[in-house]
């Protein structure tokens, strides 16, 4: 197993959000959610909890604002009818673009997940990204069983493709690392040959003190549970009472 160090982030898929990856010089992005035929479902920034539709145009010119897809070298789509969002980074000048099958409506399941998990451990050892690819299809397609004890492979192994299809894709994105540092928010693993594999966590953590403000309406018991985190939070509350009519599981709600 080659040495290996991978900076990562996990973060909500908001345009904002995609855009700062792009910004700051990202070489991959993944994105995993829900498709729609000609746009991808993102995190809407303005309805805490709704979706927002982002139509495959205006993700191009989204990428594509001053160059700043020269940096990006690899984009996963992974969710179905993503083949016009893969486009559409095609079309913005990203090299690299791995997509599921327009129509397929099944394409986050455990096939999937098992061709991302080989895919990118390929990736990290590194393969090419058109080696990675086409070892990660031959896997699924060796692999895959129904609950019958058989599926069409032929059709699993379809549901992944590699675009640009007339580019070439032999390029390294992990080439072998000498010497890492390791430090307390590394995840790092020393195999029997001494070479170290991490992954690093970039994530923004969230504030043990950070409760955004409650969406209008609030109903319910949420509105309750507002109030008590409220409590719990506030450094000068040294203890919390919850009180209230018999019935009404006070013993149950701080659980929620």
């Amino acid at each position: 197993m080659a040495s290996f160090r991978v900076r990562f982030v996990e973060d909500f898929a908001t345009v904002r959000n995609i855009r700062d990856l792009v910004s700051l010089s990202t070489r991959i992005i993944h994105y995993s959610g829900f498709g729609l035929p000609h746009a991808l479902a993102l995190e809407s920034e303005e309805q805490l909890g709704m979706a927002k539709k982002l139509p495959a145009k205006e993700l191009r010119d989204l990428i594509a604002i001053g160059g700043g897809s020269s940096g990006l070298e690899l984009v996963f789509v992974s969710a179905y009818h993503s083949l016009a969002s893969a486009k559409a980074f095609m079309d913005a000048g990203v090299k690299h673009v791995v997509c599921m099958t327009q129509d397929n409506k099944t394409a986050i399941d455990n096939t999937s997940k098992n061709f991302i998990y080989q895919f990118y451990l390929h990736l990290v050892q590194g393969e090419t990204i058109q080696a990675a690819f086409d070892k990660s299809k031959e896997i699924i397609t060796t692999t895959t069983t129904g609950n019958s004890g058989s599926v069409n492979k032929s059709s699993e192994n379809t549901k992944f493709r590699l675009l640009p299809e007339d580019k070439s894709h032999d390029v390294v994105l992990f080439a072998n690392a000498t010497a890492i540092n390791t430090d307390s928010n590394s995840k790092t693993n020393i195999d029997e040959k001494n070479k170290i594999c991490m992954l690093k966590d970039c994530s923004r953590k969230p504030s043990l003190r950070l409760f955004f403000h409650p969406p209008d309406p609030w109903i319910g018991r949420y509105r309750d549970m507002f109030q008590l985190i409220k409590c719990i939070q506030d450094p000068q509350t040294r203890f919390t009472i919850i009180f209230g009519d018999k019935g009404f599981y006070k013993y149950f709600f701080p659980t929620l």
